[in-house]
C-alpha cells in the first residue's frame, strides 16, 4: 500500500498545473484505492480473520485482495466520473490489472506483490518521467532481496511478481497512452 500511495501522489503531481489540484485528485485517489483496503485490513487482524497485516499466508489473501481491487475500481470509477487526470486514471487502471493478475496467481502459487508492485510503480514512474526514473530502479532488486533474505519468497516468486507487474504495466500504459 505504499508503494501505490507514493506512486498516486507522484503521478497526481505530474497529471496536474498546481499543487491544490493535485493535492484534491492525490488525497481522492489514496483515500479511496489505499485506505478502503488497510481499514478492512485492521478490521480483518482484529477480528482474527487474518494472522498479519502483510497477509504472510497465502490461504489468507484472496478476500483482502479483492476488497482492494474493489476499491481501486471505485477509485478509478470516481477519477473517471469527477473528470480526474487521466495519467492518475491509467496509474489506477495499472494497478487494478496487475492487482488481479497477480491474485489469481497467489490463489495456487505465492507470487510477489511486493516486487510486483514495485516494478509496476517504477514501470509507470518511468513511462510518465522518462530517464530520470530510472535512478530509482535499483530500489527494485534491494526489495526483491529482502524478500528472499526473509523467507518470504523464493528467487522464482520474486522474478515472476515483478516481470508480470512490468508486462501488464507496459501493455496499459502503450495502449492507453
Amino acid at each position: 500500500m505504499l508503494t501505490a500511495t507514493y506512486l498516486l501522489l507522484v503521478v497526481s503531481v505530474i497529471a496536474t498545473d498546481s499543487m491544490r489540484e493535485a493535492a484534491f485528485w492525490g488525497f481522492l485517489a489514496v483515500t479511496v484505492s489505499t485506505g478502503g483496503p488497510a481499514l478492512d485490513l485492521r478490521r480483518r487482524v482484529r477480528s482474527g480473520g487474518i494472522t498479519d497485516f502483510s497477509i504472510a499466508l497465502r490461504e489468507q489473501r484472496l478476500g483482502p485482495l479483492l476488497v482492494a481491487e474493489g476499491f481501486t475500481a471505485l477509485a478509478l470509477g470516481l477519477l473517471l466520473a469527477l473528470g480526474g487526470p487521466q495519467e492518475l486514471a491509467t496509474t489506477l487502471l495499472v494497478g487494478l490489472v496487475s492487482g488481479g493478475l497477480l491474485t489469481a496467481i497467489t490463489t495456487k502459487w505465492k507470487i510477489s506483490f511486493h516486487s510486483g508492485s514495485l516494478a509496476g510503480a517504477l514501470t509507470i514512474l518511468i513511462w510518465f518521467l522518462g530517464g530520470w526514473a530510472l535512478l530509482l530502479i535499483p530500489a527494485l532488486p534491494a526489495v526483491g532481496w529482502s524478500r528472499v533474505h526473509m523467507k518470504k519468497h523464493t528467487v522464482t516468486q520474486v522474478l515472476a511478481g515483478a516481470v508480470a507487474a512490468t508486462a501488464l504495466a507496459a501493455v496499459v500504459l502503450g495502449t492507453l497512452q
